[in-house]
């Protein structure tokens, strides 16, 4: 009986074995893959903070608290190539799908970006989170007293109203607003990454009505600013009406250094 008894128990135990094994062996394929989020870097840009992940479809979109993932944040995705992005900066700005739009009559918001694209066909995948500049701030003054004292009030015009926060290509579109100086005399205002050949424009008026075309696009352009630098700069424009002179600075060149265009 006590032999009978111990060949049960070693049968009972080569099934579960066996069983086991099968789980073990079985096509892990279809399991999700773990993807982390380190958004340690982010704590210097902003307190919250939009994650999201894409494959043939948005795989999730969420919005999380910094301080609340002082390691990663963790999530499963479908297995295969995953495109990452994160993004802050939002005040006026829409979001449709994998676009932030800029409503009409509003500048560019401050928008930092990250994305990426990472290999999640194992089961565990990371990715770490580098915001990048997506806007241009632009400091324009006037040289002239005179002209400073027309030109009250300006409209900047562009052919460009957002970004996909996925690709980091810009979304055409109409974007204007009005844009008035501050109490030192300069007007200050910001521009989302532009495709080349844009238009970019300074409407000036006069008695209410529009009086001059100025060519921003050009002026940036000459001074041979690049719309894709992974972080966009800050442009500084000075117009001389009297002698017919715009002097262009770009953030970071050397003091000093400069370009004259003819208006």
């Amino acid at each position: 009986m006590k032999r009978m008894n111990y060949i049960k128990a070693a049968a009972l135990l080569a099934t579960t074995l066996a069983a086991a094994s099968c789980r073990i062996k079985e096509d892990r394929r279809p399991c999700p893959c773990w993807l982390d989020m380190d958004i340690t870097g982010c704590a210097s840009h902003t307190t919250e903070i939009s994650l999201s992940a894409w494959g043939t479809e948005n795989l999730f979109s969420d919005k999380v608290s910094v301080a609340d993932y002082p390691d990663v944040y963790e999530r499963t995705v479908t297995k295969g190539m995953v495109a990452t992005s994160a993004y802050c900066g939002l005040s006026e700005s829409m979001v449709e799908g994998s676009r932030i739009i800029i409503p009409e009559g509003k500048q560019s918001d401050m928008l930092k970006v990250h994305t990426n694209i990472i290999d999640c066909t194992g089961e565990f995948a990371r990715d770490s989170v580098q915001l990048n500049r997506q806007y241009a701030t632009v400091f324009l003054s006037m040289e002239d007293e005179r002209a400073h004292e027309a030109l009250r009030v300006m409209e900047v015009r562009g052919e460009v109203c957002g970004i996909d926060y996925v690709t980091l290509e810009p979304v055409e579109g109409k974007f204007s607003f009005m844009t008035h100086p501050d109490d030192d005399g300069v007007w200050q205002f910001r521009l989302p990454r532009q495709n080349e050949g844009n238009d970019l424009k300074l409407i000036t008026f006069a008695n209410g009505q529009e009086k001059d075309s100025l060519p921003l696009d050009e002026w940036i352009a000459k001074s041979g600013y690049s719309w894709l630098d992974k972080d966009l700069k800050d442009i500084y424009v000075n117009v001389d009406y009297a002698v017919g002179k715009v002097s262009v600075v770009i953030q970071g060149w050397v003091e000093g250094e400069y370009i004259d265009i003819k208006l």
